[in-house]
């Protein structure tokens, strides 16, 4: 995969980099509006407060389930033969990928 030197304006790492950290933002309330629809009676507090700060078992796993928003931002970027950008989510996905081991297995 060769990046081209010309393209679209928006095919920069910096763009790939903020469209990374705000797709696993976006992941983390996809995923707290589905456990609210299965869970109605239960508030937003109770999911970030007791369900993700709270309880650190959960935080890896919520984390993970977040980064498949940011998986299509990249798959996204791919197709659109965005490299630079597409680089840019790949390295947002990495730097969350570390953070899950380090939560999961060396905390």
């Amino acid at each position: 995969m060769i990046p081209k030197k010309h393209g679209h304006k928006w095919n920069k790492t910096w763009v790939g980099l903020v469209a990374g950290f705000i797709g696993t933002f976006v992941g983390f309330w996809v995923w707290c509006g589905m456990y609210l629809l299965s869970h109605p009676s239960r508030g937003i507090q109770y999911f970030t407060h007791g369900l993700f700060l709270n309880n650190t078992g959960n935080q890896p796993k919520i984390i993970s389930l977040s980064l498949i928003v940011t998986a299509l931002v990249f798959y996204w970027f791919y197709q659109k033969k965005y490299d630079y950008a597409a680089r840019g989510v790949l390295f947002t996905l990495l730097i969350f990928g570390v953070v899950v081991v380090y939560m999961k297995y060396i905390r």
